[in-house]
């Protein structure tokens, strides 16, 4: 019984070693020089700065705005997002307050909730009262001043 469980223990060691092994292998040759790895980020950066250029003609219309005529509270979000990948937060805010604290709220709740995080409430309920105000705020402040 004993050899049983020792041998099945030895495998898994024997595995575990032999996908380290193979993962550094091939970190090692996919990875031969520093310079490789600057330039390949660059490139990825350049390319993913040219999609997002390109994604203006393919955002989805506010169907409450089509209908109505009237901003939705949610309204700008898409066009901030892309602006906040782009780098331009002050225009990303401009255009909807609230990106950054819905992105947080959904990263964080995401990460706690598919986790299952104790406590998680604690964290996640003011982030979403606040996230409320903010959204809020932004559409009143739309509403009545612009």
């Amino acid at each position: 019984m004993h050899s049983t469980r020792g041998l099945q223990q030895r495998k898994l060691r024997d595995l575990q070693t032999l996908s380290l092994r193979t993962i550094r292998d091939l970190i090692i040759i996919t990875i031969p020089d520093p310079r490789f790895n600057q330039r390949m980020i660059l490139m990825i950066l350049c390319s993913l700065s040219d999609i997002l250029n390109r994604l203006h003609p393919f955002l989805i219309p506010c169907p409450f705005k089509k209908i109505t005529g009237i901003d939705c509270p949610g309204c700008g979000f898409q066009r901030s997002v892309i602006e906040l990948l782009n780098g331009h937060f002050a225009e990303s805010f401009r255009l909807y307050p609230a990106t950054i604290p819905l992105l947080c709220l959904f990263a964080s709740s995401s990460v706690l909730y598919g986790y299952k995080v104790p406590g998680k409430h604690r964290f996640i309920q003011p982030l979403m009262y606040f996230t409320g105000y903010v959204i809020f705020l932004s559409y009143l402040y739309k509403m009545v001043i612009i």
